[in-house]
């Protein structure tokens, strides 16, 4: 799920740092770039104190090392194009470092099954949230750059030429 999401990101991103760049104001752009990372930034965040928080409860209770699991978990080779792709690609290991300890915690009656889904829950859609508020960030740039190109002189003109 995590792969079709970092694809995405860096799609959405590219198209708001490079593409969206060439027609719309820099100073747009750069808003757009700073909510992005404002965001990254606090999910990143939340994934630190909840790392923080299990290891507290790890050591609070003597537990030395985090549950395994028996499959082969499914490694991807990705290519990194920008600082938001390697942005993300860390939230991505955050959220994978966090999940086993939440797990453990589980495992071990330490914190109540309902209290690890949510948490569990709520951390994974902080990271989706991220690709899909660049997604729309991105769609919101595009709509803008085709009403500035609807505007210009001899764009009705244009149109109607290739309608006919």
């Amino acid at each position: 799920m995590f792969v079709r999401y970092f694809h995405s990101l860096q799609l959405s991103t590219h198209f708001i740092s490079v593409i969206a760049r060439t027609k719309l104001d820099p100073a747009d752009v750069a808003k757009v770039e700073s909510v992005l990372r404002e965001q990254m930034d606090d999910v990143g965040a939340a994934l630190d104190k909840g790392i923080d928080v299990a290891e507290a409860l790890f050591t609070a209770h003597g537990v030395t090392a985090p549950a395994t699991y028996d499959t082969i978990p499914l490694e991807v080779e990705v290519g990194v194009l920008s600082s938001f792709g390697r942005r993300y690609l860390e939230l991505l290991s955050k959220l994978d470092q966090l999940m086993p300890l939440l797990q453990t915690l589980e495992i071990l009656e330490i914190a109540r099954t309902q209290e690890v889904d949510i948490e569990r829950a709520g951390h994974k859609r902080k990271v989706r949230d991220v690709a899909n508020r660049a997604r729309s960030l991105s769609t919101r740039m595009r709509r803008a750059m085709n009403a500035l190109d609807a505007q210009r002189p001899g764009a009705v003109a244009a149109r109607e030429d290739a309608v006919d």
